[in-house]
């Protein structure tokens, strides 16, 4: 089995939004690589955290929908971690991931409707989703980048898709170590969906990440603030 560059880091989880529907009610975490030593996947630490942020709570009763950022060159050890746990395979190799006619691989769920994890202790419904994150640089480079190469809004629209599916779910979406990649989606979320100015979610981030935000990754984040509506005030 691969050996992941980083492991699970509770440390890193935090809940962004709750959305409650008429038959279960879905979360959305942000965090970083949810992988063990072993390159398992990390369920009951993250079952542990969540029940730290959420009253009552118990991952048994949900279906994690593990959202990876990650990109499958440099990172891709710890891909192919996140795909075993999730019975689903080989990654794709297509990169960028909307290059070549490749955007079949974004959204696409992969696996077989479980996750096993923490070398085969534990269990659960689980599905993956590939949908890797990258900044710009230099900052013009956002407008034609973003849209052709990694769908960036597509992305954010699909966690907003996932939490008003009714379908309890815990949406997990993270990068290696939860910081930019994790931080910007977080930013593109909140603005949209949950009417925070993007002052607010970069400030939000940096407190989250402990250091300031990677030039590509403020671009990314000031860039996708252009293309959105004025929040109220």
């Amino acid at each position: 089995m691969p050996t992941p560059e980083v492991t699970y880091d509770p440390n890193q989880t935090y809940l962004v939004d709750t959305v409650v529907g008429s038959s279960g009610t879905s979360y959305l975490i942000r965090g970083n690589l949810p992988i063990l030593e072993d390159g398992t996947f990390a369920y009951n630490e993250l079952n542990a955290k969540l029940q730290t942020l959420i009253p009552n709570f118990n991952l048994s009763t949900h279906t994690v929908m593990d959202i990876s950022l990650i990109d499958n060159q440099g990172e891709l050890p710890s891909l192919e971690c996140e795909f075993d746990s999730f019975g689903a395979g080989a990654p794709p190799t297509v990169w960028t991931p909307y290059a070549n006619g490749g955007s079949a691989v974004l959204f696409a769920g992969y696996g077989d409707g479980s996750v096993t994890g923490d070398g085969g202790a534990s269990s659960g419904m689980g599905s993956l989703m590939w949908t890797p994150v990258q900044g710009c640089e230099p900052s013009s480079s956002c407008g034609s980048i973003e849209p052709t190469d990694y769908d960036f809004d597509g992305v954010v629209n699909n966690l907003r898709t996932l939490m008003e599916s009714d379908a309890s779910l815990v949406i997990y979406y993270h990068c290696m170590n939860g910081h930019d990649r994790a931080g910007s989606l977080t930013c593109g979320y909140q603005m949209k969906y949950l009417n925070w100015s993007m002052e607010a979610a970069m400030t939000a981030g940096v407190v989250i990440m402990g250091h300031g935000w990677h030039h590509p990754y403020k671009n990314l984040i000031e860039w996708y603030a252009g293309t959105l509506p004025q929040p109220c005030e």
